[in-house]
């Protein structure tokens, strides 16, 4: 009987800490952390803020792809597809001892 208490107690708490996770930290960062314009007045919460500032700015970052259809980039042919060389190879392996 005690056990059946124990679990029922654990699984409610289980239930209560996923509620609370999924209401209260489905609204976003923590206002310390500057995601709602409110920053905390410290060093460490204007280095964090400036941070994450710097991250919104890499995630907003958009590429154009619109360069591979222009007819000048299309016109573009490959400069050759081996290097010639007048060296002579060098050995097969060269961290085999002499």
């Amino acid at each position: 009987m005690n056990t059946k208490k124990i679990i029922i107690g654990g699984i409610v708490i289980v239930l209560v800490s996923v509620g609370i996770y999924y209401f209260a930290g489905s609204q976003g960062a923590p206002p310390a952390y500057g995601t709602s314009g409110i920053v905390v007045q410290t060093p460490y919460g204007l280095q964090v803020a400036s941070e994450i500032a710097e991250f919104d700015k890499i995630r907003k970052i958009s590429l154009n792809f619109a360069l591979f259809d222009d007819k000048l980039f299309q016109a573009l042919h490959s400069a050759g597809s081996s290097a010639s060389s007048t060296m002579a190879r060098g050995r097969a392996n060269p961290f085999v001892p002499f």
